[in-house]
């Protein structure tokens, strides 16, 4: 089969999972409305820089998130859920809007605000008359970018930088808000940010009591980058085991809010959403490269995604690929709410009843920080174009899942059917920036801001 052949092939897939999603769209949307009458309260917790590879919840060999283990016992677990970046602004916007980085203006190193065009997730709750609150721990995420849209509170007050260890105030301000509105129907929006760097050892959670080398615990990252070239297999190992000390940190302290919504007979019928916004590198690769932001290894978009339903209905895993884009329609959809006429989503609705399997779909991701990447992942394999070099690798994940294979030149099919959906997509993204007309818009942040920003290596 030839190369044109091929391309056509993957157009017309991409054409009729389009047409699937606009079908489907309806049918999937009434079905809530069909059951209970009364809407669930919805908390969506959302964990920085959470690789799902380190959560013994999706098989890691530490046991470093038995709280969350809990609730994906009662849950939808998503084994192979991606960011649509990885960094936080424009993974985070995706996934409020169900939009694309680049069709709500991503496009260079800067975050922009959110325009005002694009209907965000805790808008329909508002306009849907629930109580809306954010309790958030990331100024990336923060007013200035207009992540407050629709929310009725938005408390950033955790936003201290890199020192600054939240997740016992972020679980508080939680604990207070629910206390308060128990007897309300809410939609309540957790960011927890201990895991991002720096890496601090918390004692209780202490996976390498022995380690005697250099590496630090909250040692700042430039000091980390200067040490990468030379860190030993151990020094690399005990830097694990400190982000593994965070997650397991940030871990109990869901544990405790989640104790709580149980205390106030809250749990039960609350739809829950557990994900994270990109993972992590630690130096795996050839460039000794620590953090996020320019890369799209599984190691840095392949996220924890876990949807409890009320009363722990339709548990499962569910092997498909899902983007962080498909969540908005799908809880807008799972609970038949009404939306505005300019509400729409890039994203697919997925049928949480477990009565029909994802239909399958390229996942598309990608960055322009530090990096011009983009990605796509498609029925086990997955494309890495850099825009910059015009370079490409393709990887099989079921055979590779660490990505240490490039077969592009070996698997030429493959390649070019991965590369035709990246070409229609980015034709289609072309298309809807042209209909939206979007002006990115760079926030301005205080001196406070920017030195908290500066220091977790995001800003100059």
């Amino acid at each position: 089969m030839n190369v044109r052949t091929n391309l056509k092939r993957a157009v017309r897939t991409h054409l009729r999972i389009s047409l699937f999603l606009l079908m489907t769209a309806s049918v999937i949307l009434p079905a809530y409305r069909s059951g209970n009458p009364v809407r669930p309260n919805v908390i969506l917790i959302v964990v920085d820089t959470l690789r799902a590879d380190h959560m013994s919840t999706y098989g890691y060999f530490r046991q470093t998130t038995p709280r969350i283990d809990a609730l994906s016992r009662e849950s939808i677990v998503f084994k192979n859920a991606v960011a649509q970046a990885p960094w936080t602004t424009p993974s985070i916007a995706s996934l409020f809007t169900s939009q694309d980085p680049a069709a709500l203006g991503f496009e260079g190193e800067d975050p922009v605000e959110l325009d005002d065009s694009f209907v965000t997730l805790a808008e329909v709750f508002r306009d849907n008359g629930y109580k809306t609150q954010a309790v958030v721990s990331h100024d990336f995420i923060g007013t200035k970018l207009k992540f407050n849209k629709g929310f009725d509170s938005f408390d950033q007050s955790n936003a201290k930088g890199y020192g600054h260890i939240s997740s016992p105030a972020v679980t508080k301000a939680a604990l207070s808000f629910v206390e308060q509105h128990a007897r309300d129907r809410f939609f309540l929006f957790l960011h927890y940010f201990d895991p991002h760097f720096d890496y601090v050892l918390h004692p209780e959670f202490d996976y390498d009591p022995d380690y005697r080398g250099s590496i630090r615990s909250g040692e700042f990252k430039d000091s980390l980058l200067a040490k990468a070239a030379t860190m030993t297999e151990k020094d690399r190992n005990h830097l694990k085991a400190l982000y593994d000390s965070e997650i397991s940190f940030t871990d109990e302290y869901i544990g405790r809010f989640l104790d709580e919504l149980k205390r106030l007979g809250l749990y039960d019928s609350s739809l829950i959403v557990l994900t994270a916004d990109h993972g992590e590198e630690f130096s795996e690769r050839g460039d000794h490269w620590i953090g996020h932001t320019k890369k799209l290894y599984q190691d840095l978009i392949h996220v924890p995604l876990i949807i409890k339903l009320p009363d722990g209905a339709a548990r499962r895993t569910v092997e498909d690929d899902v983007g962080l884009i498909d969540v908005m329609p799908t809880i807008v959809g799972h609970l038949a709410l009404e939306t505005p006429r300019s509400y729409r989503c890039e994203g697919r609705s997925l049928d949480l009843n477990g009565n029909a399997p994802p239909e399958p779909r390229p996942i598309f991701s990608e960055t322009r920080r530090l990096a011009k990447l983009q990605s796509v992942v498609w029925k086990g394999w997955k494309l890495i174009y850099d825009l910059r070099r015009g370079s490409q690798e393709l990887y099989d994940l079921n055979d590779d899942p660490e990505e240490t294979r490039n077969l592009a030149a070996a698997n030429p099919r493959e390649r070019d059917e991965l590369r035709a959906f990246l070409w229609s997509w980015r034709a289609e993204i072309a298309r809807l920036r042209a209909g939206i007309k979007v002006e990115p818009k760079r926030p301005i942040f205080n001196d406070v801001e920017h030195a908290r920003l500066r220091s977790l290596g995001y800003i100059k």
